[in-house]
């Protein structure tokens, strides 16, 4: 019964991540992005890493997306935004995550530069993994101008950002923005 409650509820939040509302850029000047509210557990906190890159118009551009402090993970959601008149959504790959697949992902909004994510373990154990490990990638084509660049950072619009551990507990959260240029 548990386990239908849960997948109930993640319905609930892939049917939400169908949101139209516009991007915001929470932490956009300290290039820090933190959760919306306070966690119940401020002693355990996921860190995500996104890599500023360089690339020539018209080229892809592949962003790994690293965690730290990724240990006993239940479940974690989020935005991630991008500037679409710089950046062209191309695909999700390398996906390194158990249970995770394209289908945690909503692209219907990836042309206004929005891709929301939802994931969970599946077998309800809890998963971590070592510092530094690449979770996916996100690759996009170089549509902008020479001289351009887009901001590339995580926020809770629409998708809230929710981090929990192996009790249940909401975890703090922080990820670091990235650029990617067009020389």
């Amino acid at each position: 019964m548990r386990g239908f409650l849960f997948l109930l509820c993640l319905s609930g939040l892939l049917l939400a991540c169908q949101n139209s509302a516009p991007a915001s850029e929470q932490g956009a000047e300290t290039g820090v992005t933190t959760a919306n509210q306070p966690p119940q557990n401020p002693n355990q906190e996921l860190r995500i890493v996104l890599g500023d890159q360089t690339v020539q118009n018209g080229q892809q551009v592949c962003v790994e997306v690293e965690v730290h402090q990724f240990q006993q993970i239940m479940s974690m959601q989020y935005t991630l935004h991008w500037d679409p008149a710089v950046l062209r959504f191309d695909e999700v790959k390398g996906m390194n995550l158990k249970d995770l697949s394209a289908n945690n992902f909503g692209t219907n909004a990836a042309d206004q530069g929005r891709l929301t994510f939802s994931w969970f373990d599946q077998a309800l154990k809890s998963i971590s993994l070592p510092d530094g490990s690449k979770i996916y990638q996100v690759c996009f084509t170089a549509v902008g101008q020479s001289g351009s660049q887009s901001p590339l950072y995580i926020d809770g619009n629409p998708v809230v950002i929710e981090i929990s551990n192996a009790a249940g507990e909401v975890i703090g959260f922080a990820a670091r923005r990235a650029r990617v240029s067009i020389p």
